[in-house]
């Protein structure tokens, strides 16, 4: 089976439209010039097209490359130049910028999924205890997710799985010195 990756523009044509243009990037199993049936996964484009009806657009297919990262690279080219997130004549809603952050097409398989996981966990226990606090730095917003969880039942099933996924942490002294300081007088029950 062949495929294709194309980088198109399509270009609005109706006096009545504010924006103009949008530039993408198609992955194809057909040939781009027979691809018409696809304009773009853009909400803006589609509403436009409903609005000013698809005889007012015209798409043209800018370069065709064996493989996905050389049509992305293109794009982004594009978008970078005019800035097509900020640019009010274009519909893109945003500038592509990365090619690590796109996925193959269709589902991973078990094995990618896992390798994801074993990766981020890695990066993950290279973390200073700043760095994964970091999404929850403000004292205001911790304080508020303390007491929303004060006191909360669990189910089995859940504390198992919070349990399950502390073993095996990588603790600083200071932080196993922390939990003797707290865990102080209580008594252990069995």
């Amino acid at each position: 089976m062949n495929v294709f990756y194309y980088v198109y523009r399509i270009t609005c044509t109706h006096p009545q439209a504010a924006q103009r243009y949008y530039y993408g990037m198609r992955r194809s199993t057909v040939p781009p010039h027979l691809d018409i049936t696809y304009w773009s996964s853009s909400k803006t484009l589609h509403q436009a097209i409903k609005t000013f009806g698809q005889e007012s657009f015209h798409k043209k297919i800018i370069a065709v490359y064996p493989t996905r990262e050389e049509a992305l690279a293109l794009e982004m080219k594009f978008h970078r130049f005019f800035n097509v997130k900020d640019h009010p004549l274009f519909f893109n809603r945003a500038n592509q910028t990365s090619v690590r952050f796109q996925t193959p097409a269709g589902p991973l398989s078990h094995e990618h999924r896992e390798a994801m996981v074993r990766g981020m966990r890695a990066r993950y226990a290279r973390m200073t205890p700043a760095e994964r606090a970091a999404p929850f730095a403000s004292p205001d917003l911790r304080a508020k997710l303390s007491a929303a969880n004060k006191g909360k039942a669990r189910p089995e099933e859940v504390r198992a799985k919070i349990a399950a996924s502390h073993r095996g942490r990588i603790k600083s002294e200071s932080h196993r010195e922390a939990l003797r300081q707290k865990q102080t007088g209580k008594k252990c029950v069995q």
